[in-house]
């Protein structure tokens, strides 16, 4: 701890010289130099600057001492050019003996970069007692060596969403828990919509439908049988029309060939009468010619004889001749009429016949189930590709309801994760947690809603785990007066039972500095 310190021409203080004690009261009016002390202590330990200025408004160098319990003396000299830059020097002894290199002893006996120095005079208690619940979160957080990568992130969710993995990572958690929570979300409607989608295209379908049964059934098959049944039916009813008709059929043909034969025999006679009548014609003309010759000269008698002759040759010969082939002409006519009614006669008793056995093979088929099936097979599959898209919708159902699982287990895992993770480490202070918020607690409670003493307890707890690397056990505290009398009263109380730390405490009073040590 810091046992003497000399301050001359620094900030606003142009000499004073004190012997701290563990708890050190700075107090006094606005602008008398509290806060000066506290920059002083900083300066000396780590060389910072704070403000452009460093020495006191008329002088030309300022001068700190300070000396610890341990044996270490610093005493540094700053001047400042009229641009403000640092011309000054230090001086270290430890037991008595210089040290070499005193700015680099004191960077590695404080903390390199001035890293520990952020650590001892960044963080004011009383500050952080007035911040909110997230800011008092960011200062907890940074006490906890908690480190969440992409990498990290891969192997507890399967997949690394893209959050700022240079967060702390209890923070980290927290927006892995929101993205994953937006996400199922999101996941969630698209089941809803597609459960909705599925149901209303479901609603379209008969019921019980089977899209695997129908699709098994063949169509072209069944229009095959209900074609078949049909034809035989027809085949059935012309088969028996055949039977029926039969008698008149022979009837028919019958009389159809009888008017033939008779046709043909009075084609004979007339083609008869007709040469009859030729020959008769032939015989008047004749005979004019003969009476013509009768009335000539006598001597043409022997012609006439002749002619006679002819005439009587004519009806020997030419009406017989005539007779006889008109007899075969109609003898042919008739034989040929006869073998063409047997034929078609033949004809019609083997229709006949034909019919009769498929009458005896074939009984008449109700093709009213058929032609039901046939119907109702064309409707049903009419709703394969809406069944098929139904069992599309079913499946994308299914994997959207397995990644909404999945987001869920995911948000679950985010919200268990910092537990898990700060088992692991050891706390800084006691009962602190982190809450579904994401908002740092102890004892499961965020600070605001601590009881006075609590707060106060772990506002120094902080502090003490900034300060116990610092080899001066140091706890700067400012601007107490920020705090109610009562709050003021339990933190000095806290600060006067410690036993490990040096307090420094600025509080605004009436008058001019003061320094109480105790």
């Amino acid at each position: 701890m810091i046992k003497r310190l000399v301050i001359k021409d620094c900030l606003g203080i142009e000499e004073l010289a004190i012997n701290p004690g563990k708890v050190n009261v700075i107090s006094g009016g606005n602008e008398r130099g509290k806060t000066s002390i506290l920059e002083t202590i900083e300066k000396a330990l780590y060389n910072t600057k704070r403000r452009a200025r460093f020495v006191r408004t008329g002088a030309d160098k300022a001068y700190i001492e300070l000396e610890t319990d341990d044996g270490i003396s610093i005493r540094r000299i700053v001047k400042e050019d009229e641009a403000g830059l640092d011309e000054g020097s230090v001086k270290v002894t430890k037991a008595g003996v210089p040290v070499k290199a005193p700015e680099t002893f004191l960077k590695e006996l404080f903390g390199s970069n001035g890293k520990r120095s952020h650590d001892v005079f960044a963080f004011n208690p009383v500050d952080f007692m007035q911040k909110k619940d997230t800011e008092q979160t960011d200062i907890l957080l940074s006490l906890l060596p908690i480190k969440v990568t992409s990498q990290d992130t891969q192997a507890w969710f399967g997949e690394a969403p893209k959050v700022n993995y240079e967060k702390h990572g209890l923070q980290v958690l927290k927006d892995l828990e929101q993205w994953f929570y937006d996400a199922r979300r999101e996941a969630n409607a698209r089941v809803k919509a597609t459960e909705d989608e599925c149901a209303a295209v479901a609603k379209r379908l008969p019921d019980n439908y089977e899209v695997g049964v129908w699709e098994k059934v063949n169509l072209g098959e069944l229009f095959a049988e209900l074609n078949a049944a049909q034809e035989t039916n027809r085949d059935i009813v012309e088969s028996r029309k055949v039977i029926e008709t039969f008698p008149a059929g022979v009837e028919a043909i019958n009389n159809k060939y009888a008017l033939q034969e008779k046709e043909a025999q009075d084609q004979e006679a007339t083609e008869y009468e007709e040469a009859k009548n030729s020959i008769e014609a032939q015989k008047a003309g004749l005979q004019e010619q003969i009476d013509r010759i009768n009335i000539q000269i006598k001597d043409l008698e022997k012609k006439r004889d002749a002619l006679f002759l002819e005439i009587d040759g004519l009806d020997r010969f030419n009406l017989k001749e005539k007779k006889e082939a008109l007899a075969k002409i109609t003898k042919e006519k008739l034989r040929n009429i006869a073998e063409n009614k047997k034929e078609e006669l033949a004809r019609l008793e083997s229709k006949k016949k034909t019919a009769e056995f498929f009458l005896d093979v074939h009984q008449p088929i109700d093709i009213a189930p058929i032609n039901n099936r046939c119907t109702e097979a064309e409707y049903m599959k009419s709703f394969i590709p809406l069944a098929k898209e139904v069992g599309a919708l079913a499946i994308r159902l299914k994997e959207e309801e397995v990644m909404a699982e999945h987001y869920d287990k995911c948000v679950e895992t985010a919200r268990l994760k910092p537990h898990e993770l700060l088992a692991t480490v050891k706390l800084p202070i006691k009962d602190l947690g982190v809450d579904s918020r994401g908002i740092v607690t102890i004892k499961g409670l965020p600070l605001s809603n601590l009881s006075t003493a609590q707060q106060v307890k772990t506002c120094l707890d902080i502090a003490r785990v900034l300060a116990k690397d610092n080899p001066l056990k140091l706890i700067c505290v400012d601007k107490l007066e920020h705090l109610d009398e009562t709050v003021r009263a339990e933190f000095l109380q806290q600060i006067e039972e410690d036993r490990e730390f040096q307090f420094f405490v600025t509080v605004v009073t009436d008058g001019d500095l003061k320094v109480e040590a105790k």
